[in-house]
């Protein structure tokens, strides 16, 4: 069972983050809502705790089913963010040409949150795990340095507490707001200082959402007024999000409020989940993933190449700012109306990016490693079988 509408949701919010990470002096960049988008990544947390509990909570009862399950999630995540940050790698080498050829950049080439070592980090995929104390190269794939750990933790609980997984899931999500309440000075607002307990945090209520809701449908329960309850279960959110602006300790509730959300539209029963399931939404919820992995490049490239083209015109369109969360910043500094065409110039240039690359890149990287995941089990299956053929054949058995 395919959960389309929470995948048309998925991308919705990614499409958010997309609008918080260009820094501008916008009318869009302005609002409230959008600067308080950062908490959309829990939302994915809390959707991706869901999900992976819900397909494969009663599949890891072997260590060959845990290697498979680890095969194929290193195959959801690894290809595209290992093809960003090589674009990331390029960019900085063609930084460095521009610099030997006395074209201004907003900093040296390999500096920074670019550095030459952080690189292999990355591809191990445990630059997020107290390895830097900042964010490197592609900034949001912080998210999924901790993300891909956690499946390994959720595996492995399967695989030997599967009967006690509502204790293990209540224990991790309580040591989570242990760790993030007393030593997090911005709470929920951290990445790759304590982004392994966020993560643990969001995931694991999801996974206790998964329990409830297929328990419910065990039972064949309906969701009563669901078009209703879709409708506050989004006001809630907006309202949510909008209250964390002033006052940080709030967004310690980001998961439940998310939780809650994925609850509802997971029944996909209501008028608002009839309307995610429409072309449009389910464009962009196969495309999240590439529109939360792409777009930060998108704006290096964008403010590279209006920095070079101040340099070589004289006008100065933007000034270059050093993000918080690893995401190369630009400020308009003219016309705030044309700031906002800007924008939407920018976010159509990021799902165009995020098209090509889910075809080109996602879908075959993630088709690799889904062939492997099965001619693995399948070898294990021909390894468990084969001595009891031989068993059959032996003479007098």
């Amino acid at each position: 069972m395919r959960l389309v509408a929470l995948d048309s949701l998925r991308g919705l919010c990614a499409l958010m983050v997309v609008l918080l990470h260009i820094n501008s002096a916008s009318h869009i960049s302005a609002a409230s809502f959008v600067r308080e988008s950062w908490l959309f990544v829990d939302f994915f947390f809390v959707l991706s705790g869901f999900v992976i509990a819900f397909a494969y909570l009663d599949k890891i009862g072997s260590p060959a089913a845990l290697v498979e399950f680890v095969v194929r999630r290193f195959g959801r995540v690894w290809p595209l963010h290992a093809f960003v940050l090589l674009l990331f790698v390029a960019s900085e080498c063609l930084k460095l040409a521009l610099s030997h050829g006395g074209l201004p950049t907003h900093e040296p080439p390999f500096s920074g949150r670019y550095t030459i070592d952080a690189i292999a980090a990355n591809l191990l995929l445990v630059h997020s795990l107290g390895v830097y104390h900042l964010d490197t190269w592609n900034g949001p794939s912080w998210s999924i340095s901790v993300e891909f750990y956690t499946y390994l933790i959720f595996a492995v609980a399967c695989l030997f507490a599967r009967r006690r997984i509502v204790a293990v899931a209540l224990s991790l999500i309580a040591l989570s707001i242990l760790v993030l309440c007393l030593w997090a000075p911005a709470y929920l607002a951290t990445t790759v200082e304590f982004g392994m307990a966020r993560c643990l945090y969001g995931f694991f209520v999801g996974v206790l959402i998964a329990l409830a809701f297929r328990a419910l449908q065990r039972r064949e329960w309906m969701l009563p007024m669901p078009t209703t309850l879709e409708s506050l279960s989004l006001v809630l959110v907006v309202g949510f999000v909008l209250g964390c602006g002033a006052s940080p300790a709030l967004t310690m509730l980001a998961p439940e409020v998310f939780a809650s959300v994925v609850f509802v539209f997971a029944f996909q029963s209501g008028e608002l989940s009839r309307l995610l399931l429409t072309p449009g939404f389910t464009w962009l919820g196969d495309r999240s993933y590439s529109i939360y992995m792409v777009h930060a490049f998108v704006i290096e490239i964008l403010n590279r190449v209006l920095l070079v083209a101040g340099g070589i015109t004289g006008f100065r369109a933007v000034t270059p700012m050093a993000g918080p969360d690893g995401v190369a910043d630009m400020v308009f500094i003219h016309d705030r109306f044309a700031t906002d065409l800007f924008v939407l110039v920018y976010v159509a240039i990021v799902l165009v990016c995020t098209d090509v690359v889910h075809r080109l890149v996602e879908q075959p990287g993630r088709a690799f490693f889904n062939r492997l995941a099965r001619a693995y089990r399948q070898r294990q299956s021909l390894a468990r079988l084969g001595p009891a053929l031989s068993g059959d054949a032996t003479p007098g058995s």
